[in-house]
């Protein structure tokens, strides 16, 4: 296949693409973002989370504050599609920036359910933290020369990543990621302090 061929067939696709509905490509919208975290709410989904509630009512909140009918910075276009909430969430995060944080909050904690990743309420994220915090030098002393700590099933971290991850809080991006990190730490260690 020539450069030339590869380059139509991209172009093509591309179009076709774009061409879709945010529906199509399986994005929602902001109502049916929410109406699809309600429904998985009701089904259960999030029993485990108990932070759960919480995080929605912040979204809702949040979103409260963020008047609806604010005009978009961006032109406004013909297009009928629907802005997808990701995108959405963007736009409103730039003035009320407490929606982007709501919404990052759900979505990790939709990860959470989704990947089977032990759930963490921000209570024991704290007591978490504050047992890393008190156990790091003594971490930091037991590891390798390349400073990676085995916290078992061949997974290997070290503290800097584990402390920056943890400055981000309990609402953020792989939250419950670092949380288990750390729990799997303190079984293998202990307290040791």
């Amino acid at each position: 296949m020539t450069t030339r061929t590869l380059a139509r067939r991209v172009s093509v696709a591309r179009n076709l693409l774009a061409a879709r509905t945010p529906a199509e490509r399986g994005w929602l919208d902001l109502a049916g973002w929410l109406a699809r975290l309600e429904e998985c709410e009701r089904a259960g989904h999030f029993n485990q989370e108990t932070d759960f509630p919480r995080a929605l009512a912040f979204y809702l909140a949040a979103l409260a504050e963020a008047p609806a009918a604010e005009p978009a910075t961006e032109p406004q276009t013909s297009d009928p599609r629907p802005v997808p909430a990701f995108v959405e969430h963007l736009r409103i995060g730039d003035r009320y920036p407490d929606v982007a944080a709501a919404a990052g909050w759900l979505r990790e904690i939709a990860w959470r359910v989704e990947c089977g990743i032990p759930r963490v309420t921000e209570t024991e994220f704290a007591e978490l933290a504050a047992w890393f915090e008190a156990n790091e030098q003594r971490l930091a002393s037991l590891a390798d020369a390349s400073t990676l700590r085995d916290v078992g099933c061949g997974r290997r971290t070290c503290c800097w990543s584990i402390r920056h991850a943890l400055r981000a809080g309990p609402r953020a991006d792989g939250a419950g990621e670092v949380a288990e990190v750390i729990r799997q730490l303190r079984a293998r260690y202990g307290s040791g302090v």
